[in-house]
């Protein structure tokens, strides 16, 4: 009998953004999920956008969540929108800082909250969404 040795592969992680506050006029409901991908995720009003946000408070590219090639980095950064994007009580105008998995941000009157989950795990992280 030969043992044949097999490489545990790295676990393959789920990024996504999630509407926790939302606008039900604009089809931006809480809930909604936004999977992101690594590298650059530009969010705002435009289709070109890689998270697309329908409420006249987000400008057409208003911000950047960038991820980095390992997923466990992540950075978002304002693109010079009207309205900044808020960390809490930090609001960034045409800056960017790195934030933490299940950080929540605020673009426009959107409330989004990131999660960082391992596809393997076996746990699973429930997120309270509050309507709007």
């Amino acid at each position: 009998m030969v043992k044949i040795l097999i490489p545990r592969l790295k676990p393959t992680r789920l990024i996504q953004l999630i509407i926790i506050e939302g606008n039900m006029e604009t089809g931006d409901l809480p809930g909604k999920p936004f999977r992101l991908k690594i590298g650059d995720n530009v969010i705002g009003r435009d289709l070109m956008c890689e998270v697309v946000l329908k409420s006249p408070t987000i400008s057409r590219r208003h911000a950047n969540l960038r991820i980095s090639f390992d997923q466990k980095r992540f950075t978002v950064e304002d693109l010079g929108s009207t309205n900044g994007v808020s960390l809490g009580p930090l609001v960034l105008k045409k800056e960017k800082r790195e934030i933490s998995p299940e950080a929540e941000i605020r673009i426009g009157e959107i409330k989004l909250k990131l999660l960082a989950l391992d596809e393997d795990d076996e746990s699973t992280r429930g997120v309270s969404v509050s309507p709007s």
